[in-house]
Formats: C-alpha cells, structure tokens, sequence
C-alpha cells in the first residue's frame, strides 16, 4: 500500500506559524478572566534587623491620586487594578525616609492584565549619638 501524505498538515503549521509571527494572539478578550491584582507591593526592612519597623507608613501618588498601602502578611500593597507613574514614601518611627520617584505600572499582554512591580525599600535608622556642636573643649593642665 502507497503512503499517503496529508496535505492539510503542512498548510495548517505554516498558517499557524504566520499567525504569531504577525503578532495576532489566539487569546480573545472573552477568554480572559477578571483578576484583582496589586500595582505595587513594597517589602520595608530595617537596613540591620531586616525587620519591618513598627510605625511603618507607605504613601503612594500619582498626580492627584493618593493611598496608604496596606500591609497584607510582611508586603505593603496598593493601587489595586490602577496603572499609573508613582511617588513611594516610606516612613517609620527614627529612620531616615525612603522615596522612590516615577515607578511605573503598566497593562500589558493579550488580557491587559496589570503588571504589577515589587520594590524592597530598605530604611536606615537615625543615628542615636549625634554631635550637635564643634566647640573646642577646654583642657586643663595639671599644675
């Protein structure tokens, strides 16, 4: 018995090849689902414990938009399901203040899901002895 080539097989693989190549996804907006997902979720450590300092706040703004992330488990999150240019204030209790300027969220893919970011913002505590004056000290010779 002769093989018998299938000729529709060749002609699907390179019409399918063609079709991604091009960039055309087979994803269609009906299969995707709705997600609620975190535009940003920020670890805050202490620079020496690696502790998340007590009296942390997390500030996020953009333009005229502003939150206080919420702390879910040892991760800050916010701007829920809302791409956008971001201003991140870290703020605790005797550390130095953390700012993160222009951190963007974006959509992206065939869902345009929210591809969220995830910084570590690591605080440096203020310094305990601090010297607030350079005067000279007066030394007494023995007589």
């Amino acid at each position: 018995m002769p093989l018998v080539k299938k000729p529709g097989r060749k002609l699907i693989a390179v019409a399918l090849v063609t079709l991604l190549a091009s960039g055309c996804s087979l994803i269609t907006s009906s299969d995707c689902i709705g997600i609620g997902v975190s535009g940003l979720s920020i670890t805050v450590l202490d620079r020496r414990t690696s502790q998340t300092p007590s009296g942390t706040v997390v500030t996020v703004t953009d333009g005229d938009y502003r939150e206080t992330l919420t702390k879910v488990g040892e991760v800050f999150r916010g701007a829920m399901e809302r791409p956008g240019s971001y201003s991140i204030t870290v703020e605790a209790p005797g550390y130095v203040a953390w700012t993160r300027e222009n951190v963007r969220v974006v959509r992206s893919g065939a869902c345009d899901y929210l591809q969220p970011v995830t910084l570590t913002s690591e605080l440096q505590p203020i310094a305990s002895s601090i010297v607030t004056d350079n005067l000279p000290r007066r030394v007494h010779a023995a007589p």
